[in-house]
């Protein structure tokens, strides 16, 4: 074991930080999601508050690694997809896609996964766009929280949820509300150019 250092997100905020140190937080816990993700291949999979311990500098400490996610290759891979949106236009990532993260084959006509697919496209579109200058998202706007809940009620219903994707979402929607609390404003698409290889520009 060994010592981190920080404060838990509440204790954290008591303090009143300045909105450019939580803006700074608010992009280092991107960076870790993405790390996790694309260069490690495998997640933090309890992104409860607590977990993670907050510092003056800037630095975030993650503690409590009893929930932990590898993911394969081509989950990672299929989960890029929906930064860089290129199946949109490529029928094969796109059943590549469905196969892989939703764990169905044969399923390009099949409403309930096309229904999915295109809330989010929707939700990347809105709140991740491919333009330039990438940008910043102001987290503490609880539009973005509402679209999010609303994203993951539409694949539930639709059942189709694999156990790869169920981790992937919920690790993300836990940041995604550590970012909300925190009133972080981030410039997440800008952030992704670093970890995700031929991002489009």
């Amino acid at each position: 074991m060994s010592r981190v250092r920080g404060s838990r997100l509440q204790e954290f905020l008591e303090r009143k930080p300045r909105q450019d140190l939580r803006d700074v937080l608010g992009s280092n816990l991107v960076r870790l999601f993405f790390f996790q993700l694309f260069k490690a291949q495998t997640l933090h999979a309890d992104p409860h508050p607590g977990n993670y311990l907050f510092d003056e500098d800037g630095t975030i400490g993650l503690v409590d690694f009893g929930c932990v996610k590898r993911l394969k290759p081509e989950v990672v891979r299929c989960y890029a997809q929906f930064w860089s949106r290129e199946w949109v236009h490529d029928r094969a990532l796109y059943a590549e896609i469905v196969r892989v993260l939703f764990k169905r084959e044969s399923a390009a006509k099949d409403p309930k996964i096309r229904r999915g697919m295109d809330e989010i496209r929707r939700f990347y579109d809105e709140f991740h766009p491919l333009v330039e200058p990438a940008p910043v998202l102001e987290f503490v706007d609880g539009k973005f929280m509402d679209a999010l809940m609303q994203l993951a009620k539409t694949l539930v219903t639709n059942r189709i949820i694999s156990p790869e994707f169920l981790f992937l979402s919920r690790t993300e929607s836990g940041m995604c509300n550590l970012l909300h609390v925190l009133g972080a404003r981030v410039a997440t698409t800008k952030i992704v150019r670093d970890f995700i290889p031929n991002y489009k520009r």
